[in-house]
C-alpha cells in the first residue's frame, strides 16, 4: 500500500481524499525536494521538550513517519541534526511537527525529510515523559496512529488506515484522469474543452 501511494503526488491523492485530510498549509518541507510516504507514528510532547522524541526514535519503526504535536508553536523547537541522524540510520521514512526545527544544513545533508512549521535555534528540555500512538490533532486533521501520510512540497495529506484501500483506488483513477488530460493537452486541445468550460 505505502509502494503504491509513494508513486501519486500530494495533489492527486488530495482530490482523492478531499479537504478533510489534507493539513493546513503552515506545514512545509524544510527543502523543496523533500518528501516522503509511509505510517504515522504518533507522539505527544509538550513546547520545546523533546524527551518524547527521543522515545519515539526508539519505538518507531523502519518506514514510519514519526509525526509529532509539539504544541502548535513555530516557538517550539522539539528536532535538530541528531534526532534526524538517528531516523535516518533507523530508516524512518520522515518526520513532521506541528512546531519548529533547528540545523537546517545538517538535516539536509543527512537527507531525512522533514516537515515542520518552521525553524528555530532553540534549544529544547527533556522533562515531559508524553504520550504515544495516540489520535493528534495535527494542522486541522485528525492522525491516527498507523494512517499513512503523504508529504512534499505541496503539502501534507492523511490517508485513514480503514478507508485506505478506496482511497488509492480512487487517487489512481484521479492520476489516470490527469494523464488523459495532459495528453489532449500536448495534442493542442483547450483547457477549456477538455474540462467542458
Amino acid at each position: 500500500m505505502i509502494a503504491e501511494f509513494s508513486k501519486l503526488d500530494v495533489t492527486t491523492i488530495y482530490e482523492a481524499v478531499g479537504e478533510k485530510y489534507i493539513l493546513d498549509p503552515f506545514i512545509k518541507p524544510i527543502a523543496s525536494d523533500m518528501r516522503f510516504c509511509g505510517r504515522a507514528f504518533t507522539v505527544r510532547n509538550k513546547m520545546s521538550d523533546s524527551f518524547p522524541i527521543l522515545k519515539a526514535l526508539e519505538m518507531a519503526k523502519p518506514g514510519e513517519v514519526i509525526v509529532a504535536d509539539a504544541g502548535d508553536s513555530i516557538f517550539s523547537t522539539v528536532w535538530g541534526g541528531s534526532s534526524s541522524r538517528v531516523a535516518k540510520m533507523k530508516n524512518l521514512a520522515g518526520f513532521l511537527t506541528n512546531g519548529a526545527v533547528r540545523d537546517y544544513r545538517e538535516i539536509v545533508n543527512i537527507g531525512l525529510p522533514v516537515f515542520s512549521r518552521g525553524l528555530y535555534a532553540k534549544g529544547t528540555k527533556k522533562q515531559f515523559f508524553g504520550e504515544y500512538k495516540i489520535p493528534l490533532q495535527i494542522a486541522g486533521v485528525e492522525v491516527l496512529n498507523g494512517d499513512i501520510i503523504i508529504g512534499d512540497i505541496d503539502g501534507v495529506v492523511v490517508v485513514p488506515q480503514k478507508r485506505e484501500k478506496e482511497l488509492l483506488t480512487k487517487a489512481q483513477q484521479q492520476m489516470q484522469k490527469e494523464n488523459e488530460i495532459l495528453n489532449r493537452i500536448n495534442q493542442g486541445e483547450s483547457l477549456l474543452e477538455i474540462l467542458g468550460l
